[in-house]
């Protein structure tokens, strides 16, 4: 959980809230990247020249597997930040 909070360091819920949509942004372009990444690079034409193109694949699905995990991080900032902005508000309604 982010413990950071709008308006206790100087920004605003606004703040909070486009920087959000700005890690959403950035988000949905490395998905693409990573997406295009799987479905044409890590394809097997691609390892026909290697010894053992199989093996090879296989290590590069799992560096692609930590991206999109990385990616996932990423996501769930958004999420917290997004959260800590809406928390706000409500305690200020109350």
């Amino acid at each position: 959980m982010i413990k950071a909070r709008p308006n206790f360091n100087g920004n605003s819920k606004q703040d909070f809230e486009d920087l959000a949509w700005y890690l959403h942004n950035a988000a949905d372009l490395v998905e693409h990247v990573l997406k295009d990444i799987r479905s044409q690079v890590l394809h097997l034409r691609n390892y026909q020249t290697s010894h053992t193109p199989t093996l090879d694949r296989a290590e590069d699905a799992i560096i692609l597997q930590r991206a999109m995990y990385s990616l996932d991080e990423i996501k769930d900032l958004e999420s917290m930040i997004l959260v800590a902005a809406h928390n706000l508000y409500t305690e200020e309604e109350e």
